[in-house]
């Protein structure tokens, strides 16, 4: 991830098995990344959304992997609270992406619906 507020770029791959019988199909991706960081004058938290996106996949065959990225530039980061990070943050206190992903698709020939959702993951805390 870059956060260069002229030229902002994430890019992450992600993978995505089906293991059973059935297709999965109209598989919607909802990624969002958020900082958290300390202000430099105050030392409170804040934690400002900097990058959504929603990638969508139309069908998943039985026993494939399928892999993919979800990428994007300027179109999609919130430049103006990354202009203000990098105007606020306290840099000698820890800065954090924190993620939310809700992905959403049918099984079963479309008609079972279902809906994963992860919220407030961090990255860098596997035990979080």
């Amino acid at each position: 991830m870059s956060l260069v507020p002229s030229d902002p770029l994430l890019r992450a791959s992600y993978k995505i098995p089906n293991k059973g019988i059935s297709d999965i199909s109209n598989l919607r991706i909802d990624f969002k990344v958020s900082i958290q960081y300390y202000e430099n004058y105050n030392n409170s938290e804040r934690r400002e959304g900097i990058f959504y996106k929603i990638e969508n996949v139309k069908k998943i065959n039985p026993w494939e992997n399928y892999k993919g990225f979800i990428e994007g530039g300027s179109e999609y980061f919130n430049t103006s609270n990354i202009l203000s990070f990098w105007d606020n943050a306290n840099l000698s206190m820890p800065v954090f992406y924190i993620l939310d992903i809700n992905i959403t698709g049918r099984y079963c020939l479309g008609i079972i619906p279902f809906k994963i959702m992860i919220n407030n993951f961090n990255p860098e805390c596997p035990s979080c």
